[in-house]
């Protein structure tokens, strides 16, 4: 929104700059919202849902992220069905961070996923098998190449042989072997 603003050429950047931290102070909230809205759902319908009056939600949704109680975020939430997750995380966690930080919950899930391909539910089995073999690995993997996609191609060639440390070396005793089925179904996909 900052950038919109600067685009239209007001002269007036300590507006802007107030109005940006003003919108970061409501991210939680604008995801809330952004979740009654997905629903169709009016703040009428929300109060409903919720077992409040209607001012309450307007209340809610128009003040800050540090005005929000814990109890008001589970009560919302609930009431569309979903659950708030929380991550702990260090105050200066960077961009990157927190990829390294996801990527690393997203090992632990699948480390909780794998111990059912042990079961004796064999149906059971092979379907978390099945999840953690080829669905979990074709969808991080369309999710990176849209991403590499986005970075200009004349930084991606910059990048050739650049990091020794991020390139993958085929001689790696520690890489899992190549299965073409794998990498056939990722290309389908």
């Amino acid at each position: 929104m900052g950038e919109l603003l600067r685009s239209m050429d007001l002269g007036d950047e300590q507006y802007i700059v107030e109005h940006e931290g003003r919108m970061a102070g409501r991210r939680l909230i604008q995801r809330l919202l952004a979740q009654r809205l997905k629903r169709d759902l009016s703040q009428k319908d929300m109060a409903s849902k919720c077992g409040c009056t209607q001012s309450r939600i307007s209340k809610l949704e128009t003040g800050t992220d540090d005005d929000l109680r814990w109890g008001d975020i589970k009560q919302y939430l609930g009431s569309l069905d979903l659950a708030p997750r929380v991550s702990i995380v260090p105050k200066e966690f960077k961009l990157v961070d927190q990829i390294k930080h996801h990527a690393f919950a997203i090992q632990d899930l699948l480390n909780r996923v794998v111990e059912f391909t042990n079961g004796p539910d064999q149906n059971i089995a092979k379907e978390a098998a099945k999840f953690a073999a080829i669905e979990v690995p074709i969808n991080l993997a369309k999710t990176m190449i849209m991403a590499i996609k986005a970075i200009p191609e004349e930084i991606l060639r910059s990048l050739s042989g650049q990091d020794e440390d991020c390139a993958l070396n085929p001689e790696d005793p520690n890489l899992p072997e190549k299965d073409n089925s794998i990498t056939q179904k990722i290309q389908l996909a």
